[in-house]
């Protein structure tokens, strides 16, 4: 759904089955149609079968190597979100975990922190709109998150989350506004 000033507030049950992307304003609209233009992919593999879509689905498994840092991360986002009565359920955390299990090479190094950023930014952040930051429990809340998504190495999320918990501070309100991220180049797999 596209979100503007018509657009009333997401529910929480919305919130909790969906990934909330909020898009920047494109800064070249050119430079967007001369890369779809440039991807000559045959019609008939842009779409994918639903045999296909499964076989590439992974399920969470508690043996993962980023397992144990990522529900620890989850515990410490719920508390933060419980301070200003905002916890989430078990359908969330079983949502961001799948997320985690799916994100590309998330195996490999750290990776799985970036998997844990998106999933701050589009599921968690969200939550928070419209908390009045004018209470020592939000004020405390905002501190935590903070604190949990600097070491994620997510510095858009960090940079973004900072200016909305500085706006929200002096207006009074939580303002979740997004991440504008630069933009990438599609790869050829």
């Amino acid at each position: 759904m596209n979100e503007d000033e018509t657009t009333q507030t997401l529910s929480d049950k919305v919130l909790d089955r969906s990934n909330v992307l909020r898009f920047g304003k494109p800064s070249d609209t050119k430079a967007h149609q001369d890369g779809c233009d440039t991807l000559n992919i045959p019609l008939s593999e842009r779409f994918l079968s639903w045999e296909r879509w499964k076989s590439w689905i992974r399920h969470f498994e508690t043996g993962a190597p980023w397992s144990a840092a990522v529900q620890k991360t989850i515990t410490l986002l719920n508390a933060a979100m419980d301070d200003v009565g905002r916890p989430f359920g078990y359908r969330m955390r079983d949502a961001f975990l799948e997320y985690v299990a799916n994100y590309p090479l998330v195996n490999e190094a750290d990776r799985f922190n970036l998997a844990v950023a998106d999933q701050i930014e589009q599921k968690v952040l969200p939550k928070l709109r419209g908390i009045d930051c004018t209470t020592e429990r939000a004020a405390s809340c905002l501190q935590d998150l903070e604190r949990i998504i600097a070491p994620l190495g997510d510095s858009e999320l960090a940079k973004a989350f900072k200016s909305a918990r500085d706006e929200s501070m002096s207006i009074g309100m939580f303002q979740w506004r997004g991440v504008v991220r630069a933009p990438q180049t599609v790869a050829k797999i």
